[in-house]
């Protein structure tokens, strides 16, 4: 199963176990919903975040490994431990050099568009 698969699974299995534990505390035990709510409530979002803090941009969501050093292609990074296709980093992509003649290009056939309309 790929890691960020696995990362989901286990956040929602902290979101579940909080969420039946806090109805558990509040029907038998007889304690105030709000203060089992509220503790509840910051327990997932501690959790998830610890779960969470290792992911970076640059890392493989199917096996962890680091794709700094790979080239995007049109649709992302192909990784090279497992061959998974990372899209995160497809808008990533630096801009081409000759901006100005791929405008010109487009102008003139544009002109030519409203030339062709007149006549």
């Amino acid at each position: 199963m790929p890691f960020l698969h696995l990362l989901r699974l286990r956040a929602l299995a902290i979101l579940l176990g909080t969420a039946i534990t806090s109805l558990a505390l509040i029907s038998l035990a007889a304690l105030p919903a709000v203060p089992v709510i509220g503790v509840a409530v910051a327990t997932v979002l501690i959790s998830i975040n610890q779960l969470t803090k290792h992911l970076t941009a640059t890392m493989c969501t199917s096996c962890k490994a680091d794709l700094v050093d790979q080239p995007a292609g049109e649709h992302g990074v192909i990784c090279p431990a497992c061959g998974s296709l990372n899209q995160r980093f497809a808008l990533a992509l630096p801009q081409a050099a000759d901006d100005d003649e791929g405008e010109s290009v487009q102008l003139t056939a544009d002109s030519s568009n409203s030339e062709k309309r007149k006549a």
